[in-house]
């Protein structure tokens, strides 16, 4: 339902799509307003089987289906006004709009902490206005030309339309990801009050030779295997653990957890003397040949060695597993798309420098209000 052309953009090129794949919380469109109206309803019993949910899911949507949905979902009580646009901006609809309304949103729903809080969302607000005016050239204006330069001014990227070879094309989409995941990264620091490092940085994907093939890392892999290092560090003052004894540890604060085990009782079942680790074995590998996860894989299977489960649901350090699942898939696509491991690990390397880029713009802004390249 929600239309391609809110996809469309230059600096959020693709943005919802990378969002849905990092918060990996929903497995279609239709799985998603499901869990959305339980949600607004506050009725857990609301299911898949509802005509209005297999109508979307059969891909019948048109404007009564989505007038129906709005109604199912008290969206005319419940939701916030918007970012408005004119009928004559249409064309210029993208990405953007969606960002922008959110932030109203934030703005409405009083969640600017301070004045630091409410400059990053003018901050971002400004990157939308840049981000309508980039498809105005190109949509209304037809100055294709002007393209190249935006893009090498904002993301230090250099692409040539409206024929890009592949090798631009893949240092534009690490680019663009690599500088929305560095923006949303200073606003988890931002609104939530804190100085926490990026964490991205400690997660870059590394290339490999194995036996003359060349392999890539992905960050979800380095994220475990520097959660390994740590734990090791921590609880055995050892530089390393072998796999097999983390799984032991993660099964045994599992058992230990009287709130997980409320939760889920198959976790009472776990043997703290002897567990049996072949599944979380699997599970393991999975993530660390690519599959993304979920905030409950986090806070069940990391969190869970140093927080008790009860208290890891706002942690601030878990919201960042969305971060470390956008790198992954992007990563992963550009792999199915022919790029060389050694290249990825190259372009990604740059993520400290798009870091460094945003937080410089986020202070000259703060002092200016104006966003400059």
């Amino acid at each position: 339902m929600i239309h391609e052309q809110f996809n469309l953009g230059f600096i959020f090129n693709q943005l919802p799509n990378l969002l849905s794949k990092g918060i990996n919380c929903f497995t279609s469109e239709s799985d998603l307003f499901v869990k959305l109206a339980r949600v607004c309803k506050q009725d857990p019993s609301i299911t898949h089987d509802q005509s209005i949910f297999r109508k979307i899911r059969n891909s019948e949507v048109d404007h009564e289906i989505t007038n129906e949905l709005s109604k199912f979902l008290n969206f005319d009580e419940k939701m916030l006004p918007t970012t408005p646009i004119e009928e004559s901006d249409l064309k210029t609809l993208g990405a953007w709009f969606l960002v922008d309304s959110m932030i109203d949103g934030y703005k409405l729903n009083g969640h600017c902490k301070n004045e630091v809080a409410s400059k990053y969302l003018d901050f971002i607000h400004a990157h939308c206005e840049i981000e309508k005016a980039i498809i105005e050239e190109l949509t209304v204006y037809k100055q294709i030309p002007q393209i190249d330069s935006y893009l090498e001014r904002w993301l230090i990227a250099k692409i040539t339309f409206p024929e890009p070879s592949v090798e631009e094309l893949a240092s534009y989409v690490s680019s663009l990801t690599m500088y929305v995941c560095a923006l949303i990264e200073l606003g988890l620091e931002v609104l939530n009050e804190t100085n926490v490092n990026s964490k991205l940085n400690k997660v870059l994907p590394r290339h490999e030779i194995k036996k003359q093939h060349h392999l890539l890392i992905p960050s979800s892999e380095v994220l475990l295997e520097k959660t390994k290092a740590a734990w090791a560090k921590d609880k055995y003052e050892k530089e390393k653990i072998s796999w097999e004894q983390f799984y032991r540890d993660i099964l045994t604060a599992q058992a230990r957890d009287e709130t997980l085990i409320k939760k889920h009782p198959k976790y009472a079942e776990i043997d703290v003397i002897d567990p049996d680790t072949k599944a979380i074995k699997k599970r393991f590998q999975r993530w660390r040949a690519g599959d993304l996860f979920t905030i409950e894989d986090f806070r069940v299977y990391l969190a869970i060695l140093r927080l008790p489960y009860k208290d890891s649901k706002q942690h601030l350090g878990l919201e960042c597993y969305f971060l470390v699942n956008i790198f992954t898939y992007v990563q992963l696509d550009l792999i199915k798309n022919g790029i060389h491991p050694r290249d990825i690990e190259d372009l990604f390397s740059r993520y400290p420098e798009y870091k460094d880029i945003v937080n410089s713009r986020f202070n000259e802004f703060k002092l200016s209000g104006v966003l400059t390249p």
